[in-house]
């Protein structure tokens, strides 16, 4: 399967024309990541998304010498859009679990893209826009989940302070 033809599964490219998808495919480049590849080191800065086109990563959060799994993404999920959305360092790190290879877009070739055809550019800010509120919405109810688990009512109480 080419490259085209793959960003077909990938979410954020799924409203968009067969020419689109050329178009976007023509700025792709690959990567390999072996297993145990650190892919992206939290608070580096971003220049590219990728998507995950063969194998498995987990992505992480550091505080300390405590870690968080945040989530294990599979073919053909992406990630790295945040700081190429809000030029924001990595909040995460993200390595390979398993040999995987991955798809790039970099963040000039994306703004390229975006400038170049305009109702491109609207259908894929459309598109971030929308896996970022889901993706926003699922870590709501995982924290409230937690917290109505734990039955912590400090944590409810800033909970509201924070959503005010």
């Amino acid at each position: 399967m080419d490259n085209k033809d793959f960003l077909k599964q990938v979410e954020i490219f799924r409203d968009l024309s067969e020419d689109e998808l050329f178009e976007v495919s023509r700025s792709l480049s690959e990567m390999k990541a072996p297993t145990g590849t650190v892919i992206i080191e939290e608070r580096t800065p971003g220049d590219s998304l990728y998507i995950i086109k063969k194998g498995r990563v987990m992505i992480e959060k550091e505080a300390g010498e405590r870690k968080a799994l945040l989530a294990e993404l599979t073919p053909p999920l992406f990630f790295g859009e945040m700081s190429l959305i809000d030029d924001y360092p990595h909040s995460a790190k993200v390595t390979a679990v398993e040999d995987s290879e991955l798809l790039l877009i970099n963040r000039l070739d994306l703004e390229i893209i975006l400038n170049w055809n305009t109702v491109l550019g609207v259908k894929m800010w459309r598109s971030f826009s929308k896996v970022l509120s889901e993706r926003l919405r699922q870590t709501n109810d995982r924290i409230f989940q937690k917290m109505y688990d734990a039955d912590d009512t400090t944590s409810f109480q800033m909970w509201s302070e924070v959503m005010k």
